[in-house]
């Protein structure tokens, strides 16, 4: 009730309407929708193998992997993993067909059961647990108790293929009949990688073992945690007797996923590296930690809010604030009041570079950023909801008219939103 009181105090009348109407209808119409889909799957999918991820981090990029290394087309027509969504990828899958990949999210105890009893999947991959949805779950455990059920829902002859470098989902392999496959940097891994290697600005070059069988691929991606979603596309792969040789070719081909570690080449010269599309302490560090290997002019980061903080704000904004203070030259903070923890810990560590606290305040963002040059490098780091895939956007030469400070409408992402670039914007006080 809450959230649709908001939508229509900001955007009842607008061209978002009608959108936000299908997706309300869609949640409603889930207690429906997943009995057709049991119904389907039982009739016209008994021969197609169900192919689920699940994880808290690297769902979409390792979704995106597994196509690739299965030679199949991307079929993606919903941007959500959840209730009705995943009823409706699978009552939208062909009849008999050979494959269906399904991504489910969740956040809270109670749901992946009900998932798993739509779906009965053949082969899950899990990719990681993390902080993400840490406070509604309660902790990590209990969401790796979670997410396991699903891998319970396994038949003998079934894969379940397991990130090996993470105790938690490792611990899975206890919870299934099916055969587990793993896959990390972490010797003994069935499908085992070497530490990746930074090619600026084409990609990482990953090298990996599948028994006796290695293979050097040249991906298009940056971050050693995207190259976890490779190694989950040749573990799928492997699991299903496809020609690995052939998968690898297809794997180097991948693009980045939008929002994902996205690289872009500006005008001015600069590279806009874009992982605007969540926000967890976990993937904040990883970004960081590719983000100090690019060789650039300067190194500019906007950032926003961590999300779903795992334990006391102020240590972990702190500790990231030390971090930024070592490796970037300039910082435009785009965190409201939690801009002060982050500089808190700049301070301790005596940063020497500029830092500038746009508050919400989008347009100061971008008049601050309109001053980038040749050779440098802007990340883009925030959550979803804070929405700085606008900053993002505004660089690549969009007209931003939005800058309300928060917007939950998941369905849709700001470079398809029809508020994106109208003449009047909110103004931050609209917004609250």
């Amino acid at each position: 009730m809450a959230r649709g009181i908001r939508f229509w105090r900001l955007y009842g009348g607008s061209a978002l309407a009608p959108l936000y109407r299908r997706d309300e209808l869609l949640q409603m119409l889930w207690p429906l929708l997943s009995l057709l889909a049991i119904i389907y799957r039982m009739i016209f999918l008994r021969r197609t193998r169900r192919i689920v991820i699940i994880g808290s981090l690297g769902k979409t990029t390792t979704y995106h992997a597994v196509h690739h290394a299965l030679g199949i087309p991307i079929n993606m027509p919903l941007n959500r993993n959840s209730k009705s969504y995943v009823a409706l990828r699978l009552l939208q899958t062909p009849l008999r067909a050979p494959f269906v990949i399904i991504e489910v999210g969740i956040d809270r105890t109670g749901q992946m059961a009900r998932y798993a009893a739509i779906i009965k999947p053949t082969l899950v991959i899990v990719t990681a647990i993390a902080s993400e949805h840490n406070r509604s779950l309660g902790s990590l455990e209990k969401t790796a108790a979670e997410k396991s059920l699903m891998v319970r829902k396994l038949p003998a002859n079934g894969f379940a293929i397991l990130n090996g470098d993470d105790p938690l989902v490792l611990q899975m392999a206890s919870a299934t009949r099916a055969r587990v496959i793993s896959y990390g940097f972490t010797p003994g891994a069935d499908i085992q990688a070497r530490e990746p290697v930074l090619h600026w600005p084409h990609g990482m070059a990953l090298h990996l073992s599948v028994g006796r069988e290695a293979f050097s691929l040249q991906t298009r991606l940056f971050g050693r945690h995207l190259m976890y979603a490779v190694m989950a596309g040749m573990a799928t792969a492997h699991c299903l007797g496809r020609d690995l040789a052939e998968s690898a070719a297809h794997l180097e081909k991948m693009a980045p996923v939008p929002g994902r570690m996205q690289l872009h080449k500006l005008p001015s010269g600069a590279f806009l590296l874009r992982d605007d599309f969540k926000s967890t302490l976990e993937t904040i560090n990883e970004a960081l930690d590719i983000f100090a290997q690019i060789p650039a002019h300067r190194k500019i980061v906007v950032l926003g809010e961590v999300s779903e903080p795992p334990s006391s704000q102020g240590p972990i904004y702190g500790a990231i604030g030390e971090r930024l203070a070592g490796l970037a030259d300039q910082v435009v903070f785009v965190a409201g009041k939690n801009s002060s923890r982050y500089l808190a810990g700049i301070r301790r560590a005596s940063g020497k570079g500029f830092y500038y606290d746009a508050h919400h305040d989008m347009v100061a963002a971008h008049r601050f950023l309109d001053g980038h040059q040749a050779g440098d490098v802007i990340l883009v780091k925030g959550r979803d909801t804070e929405r700085l895939d606008r900053i993002s956007l505004h660089l690549l030469g969009r007209k931003v008219g939005c800058v309300i400070p928060h917007c939950d409408l998941r369905f849709v992402r700001c470079e398809q939103c029809p508020m994106l670039d109208r003449e009047r914007g909110f103004s931050v006080q609209e917004g609250r």
